[in-house]
């Protein structure tokens, strides 16, 4: 393994300076979406994953696999362009589902 390997880099420990944050709650991390492995207090530090499959809420759209997905202003995902880049939708969602399978892209 090379000599300057840190880690796989798939979790990240993330200090939370805004409102307390709960576990398998979408956490922003600069311009990509991660998902909160543990309840994270203000001001305390704790582990976000940035890979994997995880059931996110989504606006009321259809998501074919493979679609591209970003979290929006209303705090849920969407085909709309935006700043967030979330990842991939990793199965087939129908307009009156609440979640779809997100593939992150972190």
């Amino acid at each position: 393994m090379a000599l300057n390997h840190i880690c796989n880099g798939n979790i990240l420990d993330f200090k939370n300076i805004g409102d307390d944050i709960k576990s398998g709650q979408p956490v922003i991390i600069g311009s990509f979406l991660g998902v909160a492995l543990t309840d994270i207090n203000k001001d305390e530090t704790g582990s976000v994953s940035m890979q994997g499959v995880y059931n996110i809420k989504k606006a009321s759209e259809v998501f074919n696999i493979g679609d591209k997905l970003y979290w929006s202003a209303t705090n849920e995902l969407t085909k709309t362009v935006c700043d967030i880049y979330a990842g991939y939708a990793f199965k087939y969602a129908s307009g009156s589902d609440s979640f779809v399978a997100l593939k992150l892209a972190g």
